[in-house]
């Protein structure tokens, strides 16, 4: 009897000591997988903090090239660079002018009697006469408004401006909106804000290539504006002239709108709201051109 006492003993150690070691395998490799998802997570974290952070420097890097290309004198467009091709278009434009004075003056003798026509006849006179004398220092009229545009853009992006608006890092301080950390999901967000700061400093580039050309064109836009039948021609090419002219100095005011209620709201404001505030202004710098 005693025998099987001890057997049934042993019987129910062993029984503890299999559940034990089972359980206890359990626990340890519940602790493995814990080790080793803290471990993924981690590493994500990590790889999502460096993707992050890499693009909130290409961010701030792009705003600084930004504001580079908007008040460097050297990266403004030079008229003096299409003025042979400018040239090229008034020996072709004064003959027609010219000819076009002519006509006008005859018309004025002959329409004595119609004091309408004859007040008609005489108004496109003195415009013809306006456009004879003002063509031919066009390019002279569009480097002045060129610089104009530059002066502007300068004196509103100053450091002193700036600085009175809370943005000692210049435009650079944009970056600061925006959180340098995050989650794998913000990193699409973060590369369309490189994209779109990237397209900004691409605009001023396009800008400057259109400028040129519509300087070279300037003369016959003149004309077309100054002329009574093709007026509305005209029109749409100065308009797109002093438009594309004055550019800089639209972004430039979107941008202190920017700086003012960024200086305003940067200590209460959350990151991520941040983030949507600095895209949207990005995207109104963008759209300088058509205001």
């Amino acid at each position: 009897m005693e025998k099987k006492n001890r057997i049934k003993r042993s019987g129910k150690i062993l029984c503890v000591l299999i559940i034990l070691t089972y359980l206890s395998n359990f626990v340890f490799a519940g602790v493995i997988w814990d080790t080793i998802a803290y471990a993924i997570k981690k590493i994500i974290s990590g790889i999502s903090t460096l993707y992050l952070y890499m693009f909130w420097v290409f961010i701030y890097i792009s705003l600084a090239i930004f504001g580079v290309f908007m008040t460097a004198n050297f990266l403004q467009p030079n008229p003096t660079l299409v003025y042979p091709a400018a040239r090229v278009v008034m020996t072709f434009l004064v003959p027609i002018l010219e000819f076009a004075i002519a006509i006008t003056a005859v018309k004025i003798i002959f329409t004595a009697a119609n004091p309408g026509e004859r007040f008609q006849a005489k108004s496109q006179f003195i415009k013809l006469m306006t456009a004879l004398i003002i063509i031919p220092i066009s390019v002279e009229i569009a480097e002045l408004l060129i610089d104009l545009s530059t002066a502007m853009t300068q004196a509103l992006l100053s450091e002193e401006m700036l600085s009175s608006l809370g943005a000692d890092g210049g435009l650079t301080s944009l970056a600061t909106l925006i959180p340098q950390t995050g989650t794998l999901i913000m990193l699409p967000l973060y590369q369309l804000l490189v994209v779109i700061c990237f397209l900004a400093v691409v605009l001023l580039g396009v800008r400057h290539i259109i400028v040129l050309i519509l300087v070279a064109l300037l003369p016959l836009s003149l004309f077309l504006y100054l002329f009574e039948y093709t007026k509305g021609v005209g029109r749409m090419f100065m308009k797109w002239t002093v438009g594309w002219i004055f550019t800089p100095v639209i972004m430039a005011i979107w941008v202190l709108l920017a700086v003012g209620m960024f200086s305003g709201v940067k200590d209460g404001m959350d990151p991520y709201l941040g983030f949507w505030f600095l895209l949207a202004f990005q995207i109104m710098i963008i759209a300088a051109p058509l205001v």
